[in-house]
């Protein structure tokens, strides 16, 4: 019998509700790396045709290709996972859509994959559109405490659970804290995310190592926010974190333009390489930091050598960290430095750059980190919004406060710069190896305060905020105090070069990350 090639493609939506519905870190850890392993277990545990092939798999999402002959139905294939996903324990509470397409032949009697793959999402997209919605009103004011129909601790919105075990109605925070009534998806996300914790990153890192004789990298990590920021050495960065998220520029349209499952399959594998690759790198040198590890905290428990390292996104073209305050700025230039050369050679005539908008934030752990998540992502969107899609830069915010901004990034940025500085606001560009050849040297002297102080610096910017002619008056009268003030312009112009024909910019910019760029510990007793 002749066969009939089809594409299945599989896909978390409405993710807002599985992932973003609560502050609690686990539970929001838990979410996304549930999502992410319900596309890899239906490859692995659901029987397939022999033809079976993945061609690429992200956070959410799955893209598949297989033959049949007539004795089962595509349909059929697409049915066993619907129930799998609607019976499956963990995954039966997010919503996925499943369509199945066939695939046909182009005037040239090639099977046109390109065709197969839009069609297949616009299917995905039709299907998501028909799901209903289900609003909760008034949950969280009218409360029957007869039939206890409590609002989940953690989401504020699920009702709690309805099982007799206490194991399953309670769940710890933290040693001696209180045990919070939780609905049962909120735990499941929860038990799976504390689970995961270590296992994801100890298996992504080996993944390309896998039957491969030789050293596995499997650390230890910080287990909170509280932790992980913890560092009394680093004085002004002390209880403080740094939340990174980078999103490739273009690489939808990059696999929007892919003409064959090879080469869709090629660049899905390069990209998970490539993550991995600086995954490690991220890892092994932490491990070797002493500055990135907690070590013997009295913090409710005794921490050996944990790393302070937080996954909160992994997949896809999107990543999103969370290091203490002290690492941000180092891990963001690491990952610029390893990703410089990162490109796809579409085997068409094209070498495209893989370049990605980043998004920094400094705050206090404390801070929502719900809220600090999405204004990171904002900062990298109205890069790709606004600016060249073709080179690696970010944007940084820097939150003294718990508080976040309550209105958009320009809107942000003109309030608390000025409209003169706004309209000249420019994404930072990344120094690549600069950064570790200067971090101990240039960097670090233009903040240890010897030669200038930070009040100094303060004046400069807030003049700089003012109008650019009350800079120049103020820069004017710096530099005839100053001795070292062409050095120190140097310098400053090599830590932020994409601003340096805007004369008050740089100098804005090293105010606002004087605790961050080149943090120092302080010194102890005998050093």
């Amino acid at each position: 019998m002749i066969e009939q090639e089809y594409l299945l493609r599989v896909e978390g939506v409405n993710l807002y509700h599985a992932l973003e519905d609560t502050r609690q870190l686990s539970v929001r850890r838990g979410g996304s790396m549930l999502l992410r392993q319900a596309i890899k277990d239906i490859e692995n545990i659901i029987e397939f045709p022999e033809s079976w092939e993945t061609i690429s798999s992200g956070a959410s999402t799955g893209l598949f290709q297989f033959s049949l002959d007539g004795s089962e139905s595509a349909g059929a294939i697409k049915e066993k996972i619907v129930v799998y996903l609607n019976s499956h324990e963990q995954y039966k509470y997010f919503s996925f859509v499943v369509d199945v397409v066939p695939m046909f032949k182009d005037a040239e009697g090639k099977l046109d994959f390109k065709q197969a793959v839009e069609t297949v999402i616009a299917t995905n997209r039709f299907c998501q559109f028909r799901q209903p919605t289900l609003t909760c009103h008034d949950i969280n004011t009218k409360i029957n405490t007869k039939i206890k129909t409590l609002p989940c601790a953690w989401d504020n919105i699920r009702p709690v659970q309805r099982d007799d075990s206490p194991d399953r109605e309670k769940v710890k925070r933290s040693q001696g804290a209180v045990l919070p009534h939780v609905s049962l998806f909120a735990d499941i996300r929860h038990t799976y995310g504390r689970e995961q914790k270590k296992d994801f990153i100890k298996e992504e890192i080996n993944e390309k190592t896998k039957g491969v004789a030789g050293p596995q990298c499997d650390y230890d990590y910080t287990w909170n926010l509280q932790t992980l920021s913890h560092h009394p050495d680093f004085t002004h960065c002390n209880g403080k974190i740094a939340v990174l998220y980078f999103d490739g520029n273009s690489f939808g349209k990059i696999q929007k333009n892919c003409t064959s499952k090879d080469e869709l399959k090629r660049f899905d594998n390069e990209i998970q390489s490539k993550r991995r690759e600086f995954l490690r790198q991220l890892a092994e040198d932490a491990n070797r930091d002493k500055d990135f590890c907690a070590v013997d905290q009295q913090l409710g428990q005794r921490i050996e050598n944990a790393i302070r390292l937080e996954v909160l996104l992994w997949g896809g073209d999107e990543i999103m960290l969370v290091v203490p305050a002290w690492k941000g700025m180092e891990v963001l230039q690491k990952f610029y430095r390893i990703s410089k050369d990162w490109e796809f050679d579409d085997k068409q005539g094209t070498v495209h750059k893989l370049t990605h908008a980043g998004g920094l934030v400094f705050c206090h752990h404390k801070t929502p980190l719900d809220r600090i998540q999405a204004l990171a992502k904002e900062l990298a969107d109205h890069i790709k919004e606004h600016h060249s899609k073709k080179k690696n830069s970010y944007h940084y915010l820097v939150l003294e406060s718990v508080d976040v901004p309550t209105r958009p990034y320009p809107e942000f940025i003109e309030k608390q710069y000025g409209r003169h500085n706004a309209q000249l606001w420019q994404p930072q560009a990344p120094l690549y190896d600069s950064y570790l050849q200067n971090k101990q040297g240039i960097f670090r002297s233009l903040t240890d305060e010897k030669e200038v102080g930070r009040r100094q610096i303060y004046k400069l910017a807030l003049a700089a905020t003012e109008s650019i002619s009350d800079f120049d008056r103020k820069y004017k009268r710096f530099c005839e105090l100053t001795g070292q003030h062409e050095q120190m312009k140097e310098n400053v112009h090599e830590m932020f070069p994409a601003v340096e024909q805007h004369r008050q910019l740089p100098w804005l910019h090293l105010s606002e990350l004087w605790d961050y760029f080149a943090p120092k510990p302080k010194a102890k007793e005998g050093d």
